[in-house]
């Protein structure tokens, strides 16, 4: 309780702030991490995060996304649906002024554009998912997630599960790379296939019709 009250101190209500918050997850997952956002508008403050579970007030959640489920710092439960014991709450990064500002009406305007709002498995989309997608869209906010932030590097698998491309790479070049990459934004697993891995001569290229 104390390092809640601590971190109370920080809000200026003059100013504009947004602070990375983060607390050990419920057990028996204590050992990974549970992030939130606190954002002060000029001292209106809400508390952004990813819930599993949802809360009563539906004017408070979008899906996942819960605003005030618990008080600003305040950690969450030890136990799942057991709020009486509370872990402690621990400042991961803070920002303030006019990054502060723009940053905080993104994550209160997450409740429409965040993807994964409508989903919620404990390896991700989680909250460490979200907590990275809101810092993905803010390099200039230097925070860095734990490694036992699992989750963060959450990606939603594409439709296709095996995609082909094919050339004769004679030389590979950057084009290829781009036409690789754009394969497996697409596909799950991408198999590249070499067509007439010959070496190019004038010779070849007379004869099948391929430049070199």
């Amino acid at each position: 309780m104390q390092t809640e009250r601590k971190l109370a101190t920080l809000i200026d209500p003059s100013k504009h702030q947004v602070f990375l918050v983060s607390s050990p997850a419920h057990l028996p997952f204590g050992f990974a991490i549970h992030p939130w956002f606190v954002v002060n508008t000029l001292g209106q403050i809400s508390r952004w995060e990813i819930v599993s579970r949802e809360c009563e007030h539906r004017d408070m959640r979008w899906g996942h996304i819960h605003r005030d489920a618990l008080r600003p710092f305040q950690g969450i439960s030890v136990f799942p649906l057991f709020e009486k014991i509370f872990w402690p709450s621990k400042l991961l990064a803070t920002c303030e002024g006019s990054l502060a500002e723009t940053m905080g009406r993104f994550i209160i305007d997450s409740k429409n554009t965040y993807p994964y709002k409508d989903r919620y498995v404990l390896t991700g989309p989680n909250s460490n998912t979200y907590a990275r997608w809101v810092l993905s869209a803010f390099p200039s906010f230097t925070a860095t997630l734990p490694k036992n932030a699992f989750g963060q590097n959450y990606r939603k698998q594409p439709a296709i599960e095996v995609g082909l491309v094919h050339g004769r790479f004679q030389p590979p070049h950057k084009g290829h790379l781009r036409y690789i990459l754009a394969a497996l934004e697409q596909a799950q697993h991408v198999i590249i296939g070499i067509c007439t891995p010959e070496a190019c001569t004038e010779e070849f290229a007379a004869r099948t019709g391929y430049p070199c």
